[in-house]
Formats: structure tokens, C-alpha cells, sequence
């Protein structure tokens, strides 16, 4: 756009800042003891500890966000903050300096960011995201996107104009999005990787095998809550009892499971496709990824 452009808008009442981020409406209450009553009353199984829901207290209280709003719609992702979509588009709007309005189709969304200068509001950028774009990043393949559309180009666009026009609004850390359980940060952001320990022995001795490859801190066997975010046939094949496909289930928390069993792969589709927190029985493959042997849906927490 050339220069910027003054538009009519009916003024919002600011709310008080300090350092760029949100004032808090929080009571005060020590983020334990909430992180305590929350793990405790059962409604989010995705909280592995009271550790990690005080986390997202913290971490969700310096954003200006309710405790509600922590523990439902904020995700620490390898010490990455990941938003709901319309978390995300309220803190735009409760900045009190920034405001947008959005024009969403299933094939395109375009939203405007305006900014307060004075008594009006001024036109600082338009982002736009459509479903070519979301093809060429390889992500119209997923369920949700062929499901909503126009949530998921909403949640695309009102993420990039975020970072592009108003990375301030929620403070100066960047901040990702999900919707429908699906995250902006991509696999390999997720993935942890310890730095290689420094040399102290120089002796010429025979090099030790390459350990299996493994992107989890997951025990080689066991039983977990996850989130399920998308279930997708990586692999297919013809063996001596007929065609098999192979399906992996992405979670919030990180690890992916894989399996090749028809009856695992229809209660993971069925997960992903409604947002559900699953238990999942696990054990590892040859090649060190995750293998689903059971799996039970306990509820759906998706839109």
C-alpha cells in the first residue's frame, strides 16, 4: 500500500499498558496453587504436572491472558508460545492501540490492521492468506483445512499480520497460532536437540554405533494423555495379507505415534477430526519412532 490511509472507525477505550504487554486481570493468586486446583479438578488432560500448568499460568499471565484462558486456549511448544486463533485476534484488539476487520472466504482471507494515532484510526497493513498459499506450505491436506476452511485462513492471516503489523500487542515475543489443534510451528521447531558434549579424549578408537534415531524423550514403552492434533497416512504398500497403509498421529505435546492396525488408525482419525484428548499405549519401532497399540478417546476439546 503507498502511505497510509485514514479511516472511520468508532474509537475503544484503551487499555493501560505496561512494558507493551496486556495489564493482567489475574486476582494475584500463586500460579501453584492455581496450577494445583486446575490438574486436580480433571478438565485438562493434557496437563502432564502441575509444573507445566504453572508455566502457562506464568507464561500466560505476562501475556494479559484470564487463567482460563492459559489452560484452554495457550500451548509452550520447546519454550514457544502457540495461541488460539481467537486469542490471538482478541489480544489485537485489546491492545487498545491496534484493531482490524476481516474479509474471509473458504478459498481467501485478507485481514486490515489499523492503529490508533490520536482520535483516529489508521490504516498500517493488510495480510492476506489463501488456500494456494496453504498449498504450497503443504497444509490443504490436512482434515481440518478441507473441514474449516476459512477458520484455518483466518488463523493463518490474523497470525502473519500479528507479527507483520502488531508484534507488540503481547508484548515482544513472538507467538504462533493453532486452530482446530493444529499448530503454526512446524515439526522440526518442536524437536529438542541437546548440544553435542566437548571433546576431552583424542585417542584414536573405533567410532561407537550410531544410536537409533529418536525425536521424543518418551520411555520406549508406555501410557500417556495427548492431545490429538492430525492423523494422516505417511506410507502405503501391498503385503501377503493385502494393501496397508500406515498412519501417524501428530499431538500437541510433540510426539507422533504411528501404526498399521485398521481398528488404532480409525480411533486416531476420529480423534484428530474432533480435537480429542487421547490415552495412548505406545511402544518403539525398530527405527526409534512411537508405535501406537492402543489407543481410548476420553473427550473433545476442538471447535
Amino acid at each position: 500500500m503507498a502511505g497510509s490511509t485514514e479511516v472511520t472507525v468508532a474509537p475503544a477505550v484503551p487499555a493501560p499498558h505496561t512494558g507493551g504487554a496486556l495489564v493482567t486481570t489475574n486476582t494475584g493468586y500463586d500460579p501453584l496453587v492455581v496450577a494445583r486446583i486446575f490438574r486436580a479438578s480433571g478438565l485438562f488432560p493434557d496437563i502432564q504436572s502441575e509444573a507445566a500448568a504453572a508455566a502457562k499460568l506464568i507464561v500466560g499471565r505476562g501475556l494479559g491472558l484470564s487463567d482460563y484462558d492459559c489452560m484452554a486456549g495457550l500451548h509452550l511448544v520447546s519454550g514457544k508460545v502457540v495461541l488460539a486463533a481467537n486469542l490471538m485476534a482478541a489480544a489485537v484488539k485489546r491492545a487498545g492501540r491496534y484493531d482490524y476487520r476481516a474479509d474471509c472466504t473458504d478459498e481467501r482471507c485478507e485481514v486490515t490492521f489499523y492503529q490508533r494515532e490520536g482520535a483516529k484510526w489508521v490504516t498500517i497493513g493488510t495480510t492476506t492468506f489463501t488456500m494456494a498459499d496453504a498449498k504450497r506450505a503443504g497444509l490443504d491436506g490436512g482434515q481440518n483445512w478441507r473441514k474449516h476452511p476459512r477458520a484455518m485462513l483466518f488463523a493463518r492471516c490474523i497470525s502473519m499480520g500479528y507479527r507483520q503489523h502488531c508484534p507488540d500487542a503481547l508484548g515482544g515475543a513472538p507467538v504462533y497460532v493453532e486452530q482446530h489443534g493444529e499448530m503454526e510451528i512446524t515439526d522440526d521447531a518442536r524437536t529438542m536437540v541437546a548440544p553435542a558434549a566437548p571433546a576431552t579424549d583424542t585417542t584414536d578408537r573405533a567410532a561407537p554405533p550410531a544410536p537409533t534415531a529418536r525425536r521424543d524423550d518418551l520411555a520406549d514403552e508406555g501410557e500417556g494423555t495427548f492431545c490429538a492434533v492430525e492423523a494422516a497416512v505417511t506410507k502405503t504398500g501391498d503385503g501377503k495379507f493385502g494393501p496397508w497403509e500406515l498412519v501417524v498421529l501428530k499431538t500437541a505435546e510433540g510426539p507422533t505415534f504411528s501404526t498399521l492396525n485398521k481398528k488404532v488408525a480409525a480411533a486416531m482419525r476420529d480423534a484428530a477430526d474432533n480435537g480429542a484428548q487421547v490415552v495412548v499405549t505406545w511402544g518403539r519401532t525398530k527405527k526409534g519412532g512411537l508405535e501406537a497399540k492402543e489407543i481410548t478417546i476420553l473427550a473433545e476439546t476442538g471447535g
